[in-house]
């Protein structure tokens, strides 16, 4: 071989790199083309919370689902599920563990608040409800209100949804959800 001649070997890596390249970049470049919600299926939430855990895509939707004592929230990105919350009331005295050992997303050892309200990893989060006037509550509801997020086909913070989860505690304190209106 040519000593100033480059060698087949190189020829390939080089144009290995002209095709992967183009490619890498326009990953890089995926943007998010639509507005970040400001409610989950009728609860506010500061899209600040929100945001951090939108991935790119072109259009977001959201679909609710009632029943069996659970209200349901899926957020989604072009036809997929990218965040699904919920809304659901528990025995009263039901621990932040017993509703993870119950809950796509988390696990009873996963990091807490220091007050304990609070359950949360990279994958997932729940929260006790503290009602804001719990004398509204229904007298036939006999419990504690837990919401719960999980992100689903991309990677999130423990920190995002920390902060997310209590975020949407504290946006159901004082919902319909806290008059036990969520069937």
């Amino acid at each position: 071989m040519h000593p100033n001649k480059p060698s087949p070997r190189i020829h390939t890596l080089a144009s290995a790199a002209l095709i992967l390249i183009p490619m890498l970049s326009a990953c890089s470049d995926a943007q998010r083309e639509y507005a970040t919600p400001e409610a989950l299926c009728g609860i506010e939430i500061s899209p600040r919370a929100l945001e951090p855990l939108m991935p790119p895509g072109d259009k977001v939707s959201l679909r609710e689902k009632k029943g069996s004592g659970a209200r349901r929230c899926d957020v989604m990105v072009d036809g997929k599920t990218v965040l699904a919350t919920a809304v659901e009331w528990y025995e009263g005295g039901s621990s932040l563990e017993h509703v993870a050992a119950r809950t796509v997303g988390v696990e009873p050892g996963d990091k807490k608040t220091a007050d304990n309200r609070y359950l949360y990893s990279d994958t997932g989060a729940i929260g006790l409800v503290q009602c804001v006037d719990p004398s509204k509550i229904d007298q036939d509801v006999d419990g504690d209100l837990f919401a719960t997020a999980r992100v689903s086909g991309y990677s999130a913070t423990e920190s995002e949804l920390k902060t997310l989860i209590i975020g949407y505690a504290k946006a159901l304190s004082d919902s319909d959800a806290c008059r036990g209106d969520i069937w």
